[in-house]
């Protein structure tokens, strides 16, 4: 049976190394080790981009933690979603 594939955003990422938050950081990396393996994961360049932007030493722990997980391609298509979305008020342009 083939897996389901999952879009990581950027706040899924980041709640594995949120200390400001112990019970999301816990149940992110238990998510982590016990549920990703089940999902074909991706992240976007987006999501690396945001990465890239935010301060030593937590970045490169969020870079290491996305390196094995493919890039999709952000394409025309994605972009009007993308807008779709933001439209109807379901995400936030940043």
């Amino acid at each position: 049976m083939a897996k389901i594939s999952i879009y990581l955003e950027t706040s899924v990422i980041g709640a594995y190394l949120d200390n400001e938050d112990p019970f999301r950081r816990d149940l992110t990396i238990r998510w982590w080790e016990h549920e990703r393996p089940l999902y074909d994961a991706y992240i976007s360049p987006l999501v690396v981009r945001e990465l890239e932007r935010m301060r030593e030493p937590r970045r490169q722990a969020y870079l290491n933690l996305i390196r094995d997980i493919p890039q999709l391609e952000i394409t025309e298509e994605v972009g009007i979603l993308a807008e779709g979305y933001i439209a109807r008020g379901i995400f936030q342009r940043k």
